[in-house]
C-alpha cells in the first residue's frame, strides 16, 4: 500500500532508476521496504546475509550474516526466502534453516537453526518460504518433500524471543 502519485509506468536500466547497488549474487526474495529502510536477503558465494539500504540514497547501511551453506538449488539459492518487518524488528529466515531477528540499526536480537532444532529439510530442491508475520509471532511452513519422512510441520515462533510457541504437524502424502 503507498500514497505515492505519478509513479512511472515504464522503466529500463537507465530511465526512471532512482539508484542502482550492486549486489554480489543473484536472490529469489524478494526486498521489502519500510519507510527508509529497504531489506534484502543477499546471497555472497557460501555465505548469506541480510542487507539494510538506505530507500532514499540507494546506500547500503548495514550487512549482517545469517550464515554460511549457500547453494544453487535449480532457479534458486538459500537466499530465496524474504525477510519479513514489523516496523520496529525486522526478521529473516534462510534456505537452510537459519531464522534471525535483527532490529533496525542491525542488532541481533535472536537466532534459531531449524534444521539443528527440528531435523534436517527433506526437499528436493530447497526451501525458499517466507515467515509470515502476524501479531506477536513468526508462522514458519516446512513442507518436506519426497528426502524424508518426516511430517511436515509449521511452527509458530515468538518474535520477541525466537522461541517456539507450538509445532503442528501436517500430515500429508503428497
Amino acid at each position: 500500500v503507498s500514497a505515492e502519485k505519478n509513479l512511472p509506468a515504464k522503466w529500463t536500466t537507465e530511465e526512471n532508476v532512482a539508484w542502482k547497488v550492486a549486489m554480489p549474487g543473484w536472490s529469489g526474495s524478494t526486498p521489502i521496504i519500510w519507510r527508509n529502510h529497504v531489506f534484502v536477503s543477499v546471497a555472497d558465494g557460501d555465505n548469506l546475509f541480510l542487507w539494510a539500504i538506505d530507500k532514499t540514497k540507494g546506500e547500503v547501511l548495514w550487512k549482517r550474516p545469517l550464515g554460511s551453506g549457500n547453494v544453487k538449488m535449480r532457479k534458486h539459492n538459500m537466499s530465496s526466502p524474504s525477510p519479513v518487518t514489523d516496523g520496529k524488528n525486522v526478521y529473516v529466515m534462510t534456505g537452510t534453516g537459519v531464522l534471525k531477528g535483527f532490529d533496525f540499526a542491525g542488532k541481533e536480537l535472536w537466532t534459531r537453526d531449524i534444521q539443528k532444532d527440528y531435523g534436517e529439510f527433506g526437499l528436493q530442491w530447497g526451501y525458499a518460504s517466507s515467515p509470515l508475520l502476524f501479531e506477536d509471532s513468526l508462522y514458519v511452513q516446512v513442507l518436506h518433500g519426497m528426502k524424508t519422512d518426516d511430517a511436515s510441520y509449521v511452527l509458530r515462533i515468538n518474535k520477541a524471543d525466537g522461541k517456539t510457541v507450538w509445532k503442528v504437524e501436517r500430515p500429508t502424502e503428497a
